[in-house]
């Protein structure tokens, strides 16, 4: 202009495209910062690629979930259970437990004394659509049954209202391997610290144990 200053414009054809720009992007190439298209990185015409669950260079896991229950079951102080670094549940009581929560399936568990910091941290890698019981188990600073997060796979609900779900788990530190009745007949035998029953279903009647 009369100023000395540069001027942009940009040329149009007679039906209102751009004669310049090639990649129909809507953009004229000489002033265009990536001629052909950004992928999900942002990079001309790079490789990067958004995931089944929308996450550009994703392996597809943050929106696969497992349903976890989670077992206090640590004679220790009450804590705060921290998933990847989030508060996830507060002031969680010796001899509780959680509802069922959907979580993804690789995260890190923290536990921390209530409103202090992490102590110590578990990772867990779970399948996709997977049922777990996560029981925290052991005693803080015991070399014998040191604390501990002890996972397996169950089963949440019954296949019918006639019987009931049942997974058992052996958390007593100090008892030594037992057996469990019900009824006059044997349910477990040899059971020791840490074991877990597996999932049974048992008829939906009263038990004597």
């Amino acid at each position: 202009n009369a100023a000395g200053q540069e001027l942009t414009f940009t040329y149009y054809s007679p039906g209102g495209d751009l004669q310049c720009d090639a990649d129909a992007d809507g953009i004229c190439d000489d002033v265009d910062d990536c001629v052909g298209s950004l992928d999900c990185a942002g990079a001309c015409n790079g490789s990067a690629v958004l995931d089944d669950c929308g996450v550009c260079e994703g392996d597809g896991s943050s929106c696969a979930f497992a349903t976890v229950q989670i077992v206090h079951n640590s004679a220790s102080p009450t804590v705060d259970i921290y998933l990847d670094g989030a508060l996830a549940v507060e002031d969680f009581e010796y001899r509780t437990a959680t509802g069922l929560l959907d979580l993804p399936t690789s995260f890190t568990v923290g536990i921390a004394p209530a409103g202090g910091d992490v102590i110590a941290e578990f990772p867990f890698e779970l399948e996709d659509g997977g049922e777990y019981v996560v029981v925290a188990t052991g005693l803080l600073g015991d070399e014998t049954t040191p604390f501990d997060l002890a996972a397996a796979g169950t089963t949440f609900g019954a296949s019918s209202a006639d019987v009931v779900g049942l997974e058992v788990y052996h958390g007593s530190t100090d008892a030594p391997a037992v057996d469990i009745w019900a009824n006059g007949s044997p349910l477990l035998t040899s059971f020791s610290y840490g074991d877990f029953s597996g999932f049974v279903e048992v008829p939906a009647v009263d038990y004597t144990l």
